[in-house]
């Protein structure tokens, strides 16, 4: 069964806190999107300037690739649920058509929430290069981040 357990380090009781962590909803839906199959391991959030740091700690059943894109997809969730925006999770089966001068959504390979919104944004260099992140397992997101 893939199950994590939810800690709140931050405040007592889900109740009580103003901006709740990450739903065990939430996280189940990004470790299904993620395929992973019989995980376990342990959720810990962290408030940041920047919003919700989520690490999981103790995690079995998962390589690290994977393990990366359940953290982001988590943290994706709650930054947006916190923000007022919804990031659904789905992985689309069919690209919509890329603009000219640009690649279509790289649907053969696992993506993330989110992913299909900001492909179109990324410059033709952009898509090239994350291209190239997810066919050795990485995300759009990471080959984003500076070398």
């Amino acid at each position: 069964m893939k199950r994590g357990l939810l800690l709140v380090p931050a405040c007592g009781l889900v109740i009580a806190c103003s901006q709740p962590f990450a739903t065990q909803q939430e996280i189940d839906r990004c470790v299904d999107f993620t395929g992973v199959q019989d995980s376990a391991f342990r959720v810990k959030q962290v408030e940041t300037t920047g919003g919700v740091k989520v690490t999981l700690q103790d995690a079995r059943g998962m390589n690290e690739t994977q393990r990366l894109a359940v953290e982001e997809c988590i943290e994706d969730q709650v930054n947006a649920r916190r923000s007022g925006r919804a990031i659904p999770v789905d992985n689309p089966s069919v690209a919509p058509p890329a603009e000219p001068g640009k690649l279509p959504l790289p649907t053969e390979f696992p993506l993330q929430p989110g992913d299909a919104e900001i492909w179109p944004q990324l410059t033709r260099a952009e898509q090239e290069r994350a291209i190239e992140f997810l066919r050795n397992g990485s995300t759009i997101r990471q080959s984003l981040k500076e070398d």
